[in-house]
């Protein structure tokens, strides 16, 4: 197998013809090719103008609820009205820190509407807890609590939600994710995958402020958008969800707040803290992209490598404009250099040196000398060396072997393979996404072989990977940086672009061969461009001269200014390189 490129097309209910593209971008000052981007995404000609152009883009959609969300809605006002003692059950990563933040937020302002005294506990687990509502939670909630409410998780929650019936509480269920019938709870359900499925692409803090917001409409009052926007974007960002229209417009709207520098908006702003030049080091202007590799990651390093209420407080404080998010911000950047010292030591002295049998259709990785919250950064990096397969990085306690799977193929559903395994009795429990889940087997040895088998069985393609349309190295501007810039797409799913008949004229390797920089041209102009961490990548596709590049556009960490860069995704050798027309 091997990865292909092929141009992206519109779905056909958006699809226009070229001229009517180029009149759109010039009505609303943009490129015809990032308006041809947003049609590729499924975005309409009137969401692409409103997406652009208006600063309450997407304002009916986010005000429209959920289905279960008026249930849950009632449920809650009444437990407010009464009240009565209310338990919040987040997660621990960004988008659980972010949703437990988004639902208390929600539930004060429901409270100091209704001059209620009810009482709010929320509570973040820890990763070495394990994901999702515990029993030790269920049965400890036992006369303290009158309603739990679950955030980012709970859709299999059947177990659990029987024993806080038995102790006379009730729950509500708001999540993201899959559900499955054998696990599924009797109670008030707001999940997307379950009951909304046109707007599954949801992740679980904006799930959580459907929720809040419905409850804040029918009471008469409404929800401060400079609190929950942010947190909704950050959750948003962080769970690497879809860019639809209504996800857009909760990156659009969060940014807003935090370019605008919002007073709620300092713990975002403080987040930038720069560890080595020892300050606030914050982008001209902030895009989805820095939310994704600066505040994001800080954010879950608390669970990875301290405590989850770390971010948690830095959230709360943010909201009182107070000083100390600072001193948060510092924390996190230290949990956050700790974290990437000890992957960079992983990349460099595991993935690297490790071999897969020829049967082999899965990377296994005992993690256990590593924090479990690595492990699924190191699930990552395994599965970017090895891209056709899953990787599987796991700890062992009493028997069982526990803990993250990652897979960059996108030919196989990992999920899928996974419950059939499970219903023969190899798999004991798997749970998320099909390229981002959790797994426990009790035989590696024989789940290595099973899946390996059923991964023979199947008829994978190449991977097909898609590119928004071919343009030149002059093409990707300052300009262009700058309305590529006011669009909020995700990291995922920014434009990708093929610049054919590229000339490598220089190579300088850098960090001992792990960077390397190149001297590049096309027949329209010359630049440099820095490959970080691909050195031996580089190495390893033969040092070519002459490559089809994939890329898209940033802006230069390194400068203040505006200036763009050309941030290369993937090279295509070109077996005959041509003369250097440049």
């Amino acid at each position: 197998m091997g990865t292909k490129y092929t141009l992206r097309r519109p779905p056909a209910s958006v699809a226009i013809d070229t001229d009517r593209i180029g009149t759109i971008a010039k009505e609303i000052g943009t490129y015809p090719v990032l308006v041809y981007a947003l049609l590729n995404r499924g975005f309409s000609e009137k969401e692409i103008r409103e997406i652009v152009q208006s600063d309450t883009a997407g304002y009916d959609l986010m005000q429209t609820s959920l289905n279960g969300a008026a249930e849950a809605a009632e449920r809650i006002l009444n437990a407010v009205q009464g009240n009565k003692r209310i338990g919040i059950f987040a997660d621990y990563d960004c988008d659980g820190v972010t949703s437990g933040f988004v639902m208390q937020e929600g539930l004060h302002a429901l409270k100091r509407a209704l001059k209620s005294s009810c009482s709010i506990l929320l509570h973040y687990p820890q990763r070495k807890d394990g994901y999702g509502l515990s029993n030790a939670y269920c049965e400890d909630a036992e006369g303290k609590l009158d309603l739990v409410i679950t955030v980012d998780n709970g859709i299999a929650t059947k177990e659990q939600e029987a024993i806080l019936k038995r102790h006379g509480i009730d729950l509500i269920v708001t999540d993201h994710h899959e559900p499955n019938a054998k696990t599924l709870p009797n109670c008030i359900i707001v999940d997307p995958c379950y009951n909304d499925l046109k707007r599954s692409y949801l992740a679980g803090v904006a799930v959580a402020y459907n929720v809040v917001m419905t409850a804040a409409r029918q009471i008469g009052i409404t929800l401060n958008k400079g609190i929950f926007m942010p947190a909704v974007m950050l959750g948003t960002i962080s769970d690497c969800m879809p860019m639809s229209f209504e996800n857009a417009c909760y990156i659009k709207s969060g940014l807003s707040f935090l370019n605008d520098k919002d007073k709620f908006s300092c713990f975002y702003q403080n987040a930038f803290y720069d560890s080595y030049k020892k300050k606030v080091n914050i982008p001209p202007t902030i895009t989805a992209k820095d939310i994704s590799f600066t505040v994001a990651p800080k954010v879950n390093s608390a669970s990875r490598m301290g405590d989850t209420r770390i971010a948690a407080a830095g959230l709360f404080l943010g909201v009182e404009n107070d000083k100390r998010t600072l001193d948060v911000a510092k924390k996190l950047s230290e949990l956050n250099d700790k974290r990437k010292a000890e992957t960079s030591e992983i990349n460099d002295k595991v993935v690297s040196k490790m071999k897969l049998k020829d049967w082999q259709r899965v990377v296994t990785y005992n993690g256990s000398g590593f924090s479990k919250g690595l492990h699924g950064i190191i699930a990552s990096k395994i599965a970017n060396r090895f891209n056709d397969y899953p990787a599987f990085v796991y700890s062992i306690k009493d028997g069982v072997y526990a803990g993250s799977v990652r897979c960059d193929n996108e030919g196989i559903d990992c999920m899928e393979m996974f419950e059939q395994l499970k219903a023969e009795g190899i798999v004991r429990m798997c749970a998320g996404h099909s390229h981002a889940c959790v797994l426990e087997v009790e035989d590696l040895e024989v789940f290595e072989k099973a899946f390996s088998k059923l991964y023979d069985t199947m008829e994978i393609q190449d991977v097909v990977k898609t590119v928004d349309a071919t343009t030149s190295l002059k093409a990707l501007s300052n300009d262009f940086l700058e309305k590529i810039s006011q669009i909020p797409f995700t990291v995922q799913e920014k434009p990708q672009f093929l610049v054919p008949n590229v000339f490598i004229n220089q190579v300088k390797m850098m960090s001992g061969g792990k960077h390397v920089q190149l001297s590049i041209a096309d027949n329209t102009s010359a630049r440099k461009v820095n490959w970080w961490n691909m050195g031996q990548h580089y190495k390893d596709l033969g040092s070519p001269k002459a490559v089809h590049l994939v890329c898209t556009v940033q802006q230069d960490f390194r400068s203040s200014r505006p200036c763009a860069v050309v941030d290369i995704i993937d090279m295509i050798p070109i077996k005959e390189a041509k003369d250097n027309a440049a």
